[in-house]
């Protein structure tokens, strides 16, 4: 985990980190249980509306647990985070 967490920061990040693999785990679960007709039109539309409800009940699931890292998060670290950790030169990723 990145430096300068504190210790219920890194919990935050380690629920959220559980909840995205989770939500991956499910999403091939659901997405390889049978084996999508891709061969038309209506097959591939299928297939990908089912992608999509995948997805979203994904972010659903972990939305909960980013919302709950985020909240835990100071003015400096929510503004890295905000912005992918571009803010300075890369301090936020230790890249000084």
């Amino acid at each position: 985990m990145k430096q300068g967490y504190t210790d219920p920061q890194k919990a935050a990040l380690k629920d959220l980190a559980d909840a995205s693999t989770s939500a991956d785990a499910s999403a091939k679960k659901a997405l390889c249980a049978d084996k999508p007709d891709l061969s038309t039109t209506p097959g591939r539309m299928a297939f990908a509306a089912k992608m999509a409800e995948t997805r979203l009940a994904g972010l659903k699931a972990a939305e909960p647990k980013l919302q709950a890292f985020y909240d835990s998060l100071d003015a400096k670290q929510k503004k890295a985070f905000d912005t992918g950790g571009r803010i300075g030169i890369f301090d936020w990723w230790g890249k000084k």
